[in-house]
């Protein structure tokens, strides 16, 4: 068996986190501009708030890491407790691309996966860059490992005869 590579890593992109980003800085400024205005230190305050939260947003988005290797997918997160959650490549279902305007205008787009996993049954990879690249590295890596593996993926649809009912005597 071959060695695991490093196909992609990354993290989310801070545009994800916009709302709050625009929020901080508005404090920050606000309590600024009104604290050398009215020479208060309640304002400062207020400013060192806006500067603490947008502080806190970096670092938690900076947290959340995903690695795409040839045999799984990583989620790590976390600032003080990490997380890692591992998912096997085999047990994707399915892969959908989405892309925001504004994250398609920067680049980035969304990955959103269906696997077999009974601890992740959905994972989203957000704005992360190349999405399109990503999503067909993952799929192609998924196809080869199910390969490597001699793993086969049967669905069963809703209206199958192996799960109607039969028919109630009269």
């Amino acid at each position: 068996m071959g060695t695991e590579t490093v196909i992609f890593r990354g993290s989310p992109s801070l545009l994800t986190r916009f709302g709050s980003l625009f929020w901080a800085a508005a404090l920050l400024i606000a309590g600024g501009s009104l604290a050398i205005y009215f020479s208060q230190p309640l304002y400062w305050i207020l400013s060192a708030v806006g500067l603490i939260i947008a502080i806190a947003v970096v670092i938690k988005t900076r947290s959340i890491v995903y690695e795409l290797t040839s045999e799984r997918l990583r989620l790590r997160c976390g600032i003080l407790t990490r997380r890692t959650d591992e998912m096997e490549l085999y047990r994707v279902r399915d892969i959908t691309l989405v892309e925001p305007f504004f994250l398609r205008m920067a680049g980035r787009g969304h990955i959103e996966i269906t696997t077999m996993d009974p601890t992740n049954p959905r994972l989203t990879l957000e704005a992360i860059p190349r999405a399109a690249e990503v999503r067909e590295q993952l799929r192609t890596s998924a196809e080869e490992c199910r390969t490597r593996k001699g793993v086969r993926v049967t669905e069963f649809s809703e209206d199958s005869p192996a799960t109607t009912p039969p028919p109630s005597a009269p």
